[in-house]
């Protein structure tokens, strides 16, 4: 079976201090890499005293064929 050669990768990337735009283009750019990487899960936090930044943790979901 096919599930038996693939296994299943959990990446974890923190971002302190990032603004939307750009965070929405580096989610732009991995998802277009050409692998098969999406995301997973995606937290946002505020930044205290800062409207234009904010704390990010974005989990992504890969696959990698075994051999």
């Amino acid at each position: 079976p096919l599930y038996s050669k693939i296994k299943e990768i959990s990446i974890e990337v923190r971002t302190p201090k990032i603004s939307i735009p750009r965070l929405l283009s580096f989610i732009a750019e991995v998802e277009n890499s050409g692998k098969f990487i999406r995301v997973k899960d995606l937290k946002i936090t505020g930044m205290y005293g800062n409207k234009l930044f904010f704390d990010t943790t974005i989990g992504f979901k890969a696959y990698q064929m075994l051999r």
